[in-house]
């Protein structure tokens, strides 16, 4: 059933200017893994304090909460590697403060795998190296070290749990401004006694949605294989994610999809998913480190070969002339035109 509690943190549907608002009462709080694969999840903790916030009126959001995915391949990762930042002016930050600690503290699956951390950035101007530092995020491997050095040199406040990993995608969110481009996520929130439980979920219902707003929802279901993409399959709280390019689409077909279970609530965030932000970093082969994401680009140098399994091997030079070999996996489903390529044709491989 669609007839349940939205975490309603604002409507504004563009970044706003924070150089107008009273820098003091700005508050931007970052955390990130909260989770771990037995439960919980990073945007339902989300989910939770911007309720807990909304209670006092004298706090106003400034910006949709914000689900930055960082490196999707970080190994650390529970699932999609997102970072939650929530942007808030209010008088009592102390309170506000200690209140999100307690509540990280209190609803993280400490004990279980996450190493949570949270992190308070007082005024409105993000800093330059936190910005940076969110940059660099969604290509490369950081360190707690690095992140510990940053708040300290831009007077953050920040806790940490577990091994505190956590706090380098809490500043990475904080400093991911997301003022280019951006979609949004819808995410519906499951009862805790239906934690554990299968989806139920009309595939018809989803293929219908999908047919009416494509191109403006997205990874909504997958037509060679059959299969909705929608719902995450464990047992944390997420009922479903809509993306899609604004936040009207994204509420309008969830309200559409009708489900049967009774859900706790849902909650629209502003994200850099199915931008490629990741990928907007081009890699010298010389420079490539393991788990980093970005793109190179080059000509290939060898006539490309099918391997047992279908997939594609090839050689490949870049602009300083640092050779290396390449592969395209049969999965992508982007062997075949792979395997046409001419020694000498100039790509991009990300």
């Amino acid at each position: 059933m669609i007839d349940m509690a939205k975490a309603d943190a604002t409507t504004t549907t563009a970044t706003p200017d924070l150089c107008t608002i009273s820098q003091d009462m700005i508050l931007h709080i970052g955390f990130d893994d909260t989770d771990s694969t037995c439960g919980k999840c990073t945007t339902h903790l989300a989910f939770k304090i911007t309720g807990h916030l909304l209670k006092n009126p004298d706090t106003k959001f400034l910006d949709y909460p914000l689900l930055v995915r960082l490196n999707p391949n970080i190994p650390l990762k529970t699932r999609g590697n997102g970072a939650v930042c929530l942007r808030v002016m209010a008088r009592n930050h102390e309170k506000i403060i200690q209140d999100i600690r307690q509540l990280i503290e209190k609803e993280s699956a400490i004990g279980m795998g996450a190493n949570p951390g949270v992190a308070f950035l007082n005024g409105g101007l993000v800093p330059e190296a936190l910005k940076e530092f969110g940059r660099f995020a969604m290509f490369d491997i950081l360190s707690k070290q690095k992140a510990e050095k940053i708040a300290k040199e831009n007077c953050i406040r920040h806790f940490t749990f577990g091994n505190g990993q956590g706090l380098v995608g809490s500043l990475a969110a904080i400093g991911s401004l997301e003022d280019g481009d951006h979609t949004f996520e819808a995410i519906a929130y499951r009862k805790c006694k239906n934690y554990g439980t299968t989806r139920q979920i009309n595939a018809i219902r989803v293929i219908q949605y999908d047919k009416r707003t494509f191109p403006n929802t997205f990874n909504n279901y997958d037509q060679n294989h059959r299969r909705v993409l929608i719902a995450p399959h464990g047992p944390d709280p997420v009922f479903c994610g809509i993306r899609g390019e604004s936040p009207e689409v994204v509420v309008s077909s969830l309200e559409w999809l009708q489900p049967e279970e009774i859900l706790d609530g849902y909650m629209v965030f502003r994200s850099n998913q199915g931008t490629n932000m990741h990928l907007q970093n081009e890699l010298k082969l010389s420079g490539i480190r393991v788990y980093m994401a970005g793109y190179v680009r080059g000509k290939v140098i060898t006539k490309p070969q099918t391997i047992q399994g279908g997939h594609v091997i090839f050689g490949i030079e870049d602009s300083g002339g640092v050779t290396g070999s390449a592969a395209v996996y049969e999965p992508t489903g982007l062997t075949k035109i792979a395997s046409q390529m001419e020694v000498g044709d100039v790509i991009e491989i990300g």
